[in-house]
């Protein structure tokens, strides 16, 4: 009979509960690790909650975002806006006027005058069509040019009434120039500026006679000769301007002729 000796007890007590004691370990170790599996595969199937968003949430989302983008464009650009849009407010109207008025074929005859010669109308005789409107302050400075440059006055008023909408357009009045000289379409504020009205018409009206209605001239008409044909081809990009003026030269003359 073999018998365990007293030293070698201690020994085996120690191997028993480092045996116990790594089995507890592996039993925790296992229950973390189930217990960390069930959090991510309940992660994993957790959805999220769907975002809602009303149609008037919307609408005041797409409020806030023009109102800071108006706010982000610069002064310039507003500018631009604004004059590219009064020009298409202008170009309309006026094709809405001659609309109106192509009623009647008399005016056709306009479209070939000699815009050199003299209309024989005086500045009373203006003031009978004129009288309390914004072209008004017009008909002296037309009739004198009249005298004074050789060129039609019933032309310049028309003219004039064409390109400042019929003297009310703001860059013609801040400007004294009622002819839009040096404007171009996409910045109308290029257009020339005089220190007074009787100034502008007569510098304007002088250039004019100069390179359009005079034989050499730089945009002379050498087919339609002084004419608003004649002028038409490079005074202006729309192709109604001419027929405008002539709408409006004989709009003047039928009231003229009734008083």
């Amino acid at each position: 009979m073999h018998l365990i000796k007293p030293k070698t007890i201690p020994k085996l007590i120690k191997l028993i509960l480092f045996i116990q004691l790594f089995l507890v370990l592996l039993m925790l170790n296992g229950i973390h690790t189930v217990s960390q599996s069930s959090r991510i595969e309940a992660k994993v199937l957790q959805r999220p909650e769907p975002i809602t968003i009303s149609y008037e949430q919307i609408k005041e989302l797409s409020r806030a975002f023009n109102l800071k983008r108006e706010r982000l464009l610069s002064a310039t650009e507003q500018l631009k806006i604004a004059i590219e849009e009064e020009a298409v407010r202008e170009r309309f109207s006026s094709t809405i006027e001659t609309i109106k008025l192509s009623r009647s074929g008399s005016y056709k005859s306009y479209l070939n005058l000699d815009l050199t010669i003299p209309s024989g109308y005086t500045v009373d005789d203006y003031m009978t069509v004129f009288a309390n409107t914004d072209m008004e302050t017009l008909i002296g400075p037309a009739v004198k040019a009249e005298v004074e440059l050789g060129v039609n006055s019933l032309y310049i008023l028309a003219h004039a009434a064409e390109e400042s909408k019929w003297g009310t357009y703001s860059f013609a009045k801040s400007k004294n120039n009622y002819f839009g000289y040096g404007a171009i379409d996409s910045d109308p504020s290029k257009a020339l500026s005089y220190d007074t009205l009787d100034e502008g018409i007569h510098a304007v009206v002088a250039k004019i006679k100069e390179d359009y209605l005079t034989p050499g001239g730089r945009f002379y008409s050498n087919r339609y000769g002084s004419t608003l044909l004649g002028m038409s081809r490079y005074y202006a990009t729309n192709t109604l301007w001419s027929s405008n003026i002539a709408l409006i030269m004989d709009k003047i003359q039928r009231q003229l002729e009734t008083l």
